[in-house]
């Protein structure tokens, strides 16, 4: 018999964005959220995906390479944490576009824009990461894309600006047919999205997470159960 390793599993796109327009969706359906942690979020080649493998933590956002949104709604970014959304869980669809062009980092939950969570992100290279603690956890990935920054990707970001609840951003204007399915096709996921303005995340009361903390002897100390 063997005994089976506990800890926080990551996983990245080793397949890097830089210099472009990348998003991504997320359905996450965790098993136990009371004793489980779930992340999304980016991170540099520089963040060791292994350092916390026996340990259970929010493995994102507790260095600088990476930023990471927990299930809870915190923010995890250079080891601290700060609120940022309401809870998502099982159901949920949780969306993550990264701007390298103008060095933002924006999160969605259910196709609403939930604010941005870094910026001046320019002239470096993110992968999208994972993570949990959950041994039998998962998180099905709905839709990827990336777009090269150019004036066409700009021109339909405004108009998405422009007309924010119209169901097909582009009805009604007086361009051609042609146009219209080639602009759907290539970048109808701009078109699609929200790109409301809201407030920037604000600290935690438990901002600062060291190693000898109680929450995190508690963390390593936890063991999810299936239930």
């Amino acid at each position: 018999m063997t005994s089976p390793v506990y800890g926080t599993d990551m996983v990245s796109d080793r397949q890097g964005c830089g210099g472009r327009s990348s998003a991504g969706a997320l359905a996450p359906a965790p098993l136990c959220l009371a004793c489980c942690l779930q992340m999304v979020g980016i991170g540099t080649s520089d963040v060791d995906l292994d350092k916390y493998h026996h340990t259970f933590c929010s493995l994102l956002g507790r260095d600088e390479d990476s930023w990471g949104l927990s299930y809870t709604g915190l923010l995890h970014h250079k080891g601290d944490k700060t609120t940022f959304s309401s809870r998502f869980g099982q159901g949920s669809i949780i969306g993550v576009h990264l701007d390298t062009w103008h060095g933002t980092l924006t999160f969605f939950k259910n196709r609403k824009c939930i604010g941005v969570a870094a910026t001046k992100l320019q002239n470096r290279k993110f992968y999208p990461m994972v993570c949990s603690t959950a041994a039998k956890s998962s998180m099905k990935v709905i839709r990827s894309c990336a777009s090269a920054t150019s004036l066409q990707y700009l021109c339909c970001h405004r108009l998405r600006q422009l007309r924010p609840n119209s169901g097909d951003t582009l009805e009604g204007l007086p361009l051609p047919p042609g146009l219209k399915q080639v602009l759907q096709n290539k970048l109808g996921w701009v078109l699609s999205m929200s790109c409301g303005h809201h407030k920037s995340p604000t600290p935690s009361p438990k901002a600062t997470v060291s190693p000898s903390s109680p929450e995190t002897r508690r963390c390593q100390r936890k063991r999810c159960r299936r239930t």
